[in-house]
């Protein structure tokens, strides 16, 4: 059944930590490509990139849907938004990495590379901070 094996990368983690291990491997893998340069490098990365997407999907579907936004848009509208927005990434992933090529194959992805990795940082410490705050404000009387 696929629901089985879909429901399988949930069972064994929490939402955000699949979802930060997804997005630094899939950030990682374009330096696969900065260190190898060679048309296989970018294979790899590619499969790695795919992987790493495929293993995020429930974890950003569970995590997407328990925010308080989407309770309040409904589940079918903030569906379609996270599926929106997903499509915009998958337009504009190929002009950036073309706009990253443009400083150089090596250099232009680096930057590309260290950027998606700096971006998953600052994400992880914004969601920290948030549940820091919410915790805080709960335990105050």
């Amino acid at each position: 059944d696929h629901r089985d094996l879909h429901s399988f990368p949930t069972r064994r983690s929490s939402d955000l930590r699949g979802m930060y291990f997804a997005f630094t491997v899939w950030s990682a893998s374009i330096l696969v490509f900065v260190v190898t340069g060679s048309l296989e490098g970018a294979i790899l990365t590619l499969l790695i990139m795919g992987l790493a997407d495929g293993f995020a999907t429930p974890f950003c579907n569970n995590y997407f849907l328990t925010l308080n936004a989407s309770q309040q848009a409904g589940e079918k509208r903030a569906v379609s938004y996270f599926e929106l927005a997903g499509k915009a990434g998958d337009t504009l992933g190929p002009i950036i990495f073309a706009f990253a090529l443009s400083f150089g194959q090596t250099r232009g992805v680096a930057w590309l590379g260290g950027a998606c990795l700096g971006f998953v940082l600052l994400l992880y410490g914004v969601d920290r901070w948030c549940n820091r705050r919410t915790r805080d404000r709960e335990a105050t009387p």
